[in-house]
């Protein structure tokens, strides 16, 4: 089950009685070949993200791997390895796909999507399709795709749409929430209250702007009460220990919204030295990174915790605990052999290097 995509050059169009460039993302079933064709006005990460989504909508499914053509835009050759962006990582594991991209130097891989990038051009944009809008042109050629299940591949004896029905149990099952296909663009809020664009500035309300002074916790709400004015409810807030107050995550998670926050292991709260003293195994996922998940607390007041271990932290924060272990008993032994002079001996202990690191080690890991 693999499917090839590609965002073809600009062709003609006729848009509102004027004849445009539209820019092509073309995607193929390997098995039955159904084909699905979406216009874009330009050729960009935001197109290479949204016509995998508008296909695996149209099949119902998404396949197993997705082949791309000239998808710089998507990440890049690193050492020769192809380095994908994080939208396109986001978009795989909620499609559950892998993505294999054609390499310049093979001709074979080559040579298969560009035929079809070519057969894509001949069957759907021959003769020029006409349309009063974007919208309306990718309707006309959604028709043409539906029209082209009717015909019968060379060597084959069922059609396009028979054989598609046979393929279609074998994809996976689309996500139960759509997939939003956007890219993140970070910008910095100028003393004018503007933010640049792709060269373009625009303004940023004031409501949105918090004081320099304002806390990390005094920030949820506001934040959380914009998202449900448009009506984005169901989000997961990612942030750090600055807001894991009770109180902001009860707000965060009104309106079935979700928090991932980042906490420190030796936080002292309550239901972080609870999650540590739970027993389990951890499982390793690195040589270097070991997780295990713990439940803390019962029906709505629950904590999920994800604890990471480092081994290799954890082997020499105990090999520097012996150490100190070692030093301290040393100089307890010298202590106990001194007369008249223990106070002296013991506030020197007490301000020594050996008594403060002692204090301050790290406590095993749970």
């Amino acid at each position: 089950m693999i499917h090839r995509s590609s965002v073809t050059g600009p062709g003609p169009a006729e848009i509102g009685g004027e004849l445009r460039t539209a820019h092509i993302f073309c995607a193929r079933l390997a098995h039955s070949t159904r084909d699905v064709v979406v216009a874009y006005s330009q050729k960009d990460r935001a197109a290479w993200l949204d016509g995998p989504v508008a296909a695996f909508t149209r099949w119902g499914g998404a396949p197993a791997a997705c082949w791309y053509d000239n998808a710089s835009e998507l990440g890049r050759l690193v050492g020769g390895q192809f380095k994908a962006c994080e939208e396109l990582l986001a978009l795989q594991s909620a499609y559950r796909f892998r993505a294999h991209h054609c390499n310049p130097g093979e001709g074979h891989e080559k040579g298969l999507v560009e035929n079809l990038v070519g057969y894509f051009r001949r069957a759907y944009m021959v003769p020029i399709p006409t349309a009063d809008s974007r919208e309306d042109l990718n309707d006309v050629l959604a028709f043409r795709c539906q029209t082209e299940e009717q015909r019968r591949r060379r060597g084959q004896v069922q059609t396009v749409g028979e054989r598609f029905l046979a393929e279609r149990p074998l994809l996976a099952p689309v996500p139960e929430h759509p997939f939003l296909p956007c890219t993140r663009h970070p910008v910095r809020v100028s003393l004018q209250q503007l933010v640049t664009f792709k060269q373009r500035r625009y303004s940023v309300p004031l409501e949105h702007v918090f004081p320099g002074n304002t806390a990390d916790a005094g920030t949820v709400q506001r934040v959380k009460d914009d998202l449900r004015g448009w009506r984005l409810n169901r989000v997961v807030f990612v942030a750090d220990r600055g807001f894991a107050g009770e109180e902001s995550l009860r707000y965060l998670q009104r309106g079935g919204g979700h928090d991932i926050i980042g906490e420190r292991m030796r936080a002292g709260l309550p239901a972080v030295e609870a999650a540590l003293s739970r027993q389990g195994r951890y499982r390793v996922v690195r040589d270097n990174l070991e997780v295990k998940e713990v439940t803390v607390g019962n029906g709505e007041a629950r904590h999920r915790y994800v604890i990471c271990r480092n081994p290799l932290e954890a082997d020499r924060d105990r090999e520097q605990r012996e150490q100190l272990v070692r030093d301290l008993e040393a100089e307890l032994r010298g202590l106990n052999q001194t007369r008249g002079v223990h106070a002296k001996r013991a506030c020197a202990l007490r301000i020594s290097r050996i008594w403060s690191a002692a204090s301050s080690a790290p406590a095993p890991a749970a």
